[in-house]
């Protein structure tokens, strides 16, 4: 059993929020990446 970091565990449920809201697994995960690699971009700038 892999240690989950906080940070993994919020990119995990925010890509399962996207995609129980969109209710399609592949655009869920597309869209779940790019908002998180946008919050990164924010959170270090």
């Amino acid at each position: 059993m892999r240690t989950v970091r906080k940070w993994d565990a919020n990119i995990e449920f925010e890509e399962r929020s996207i995609k129980l809201f969109l209710g399609d697994r592949d655009t869920g995960l597309f869209l779940g990446r790019k908002s998180v690699s946008f919050s990164l971009k924010e959170f270090w700038t």
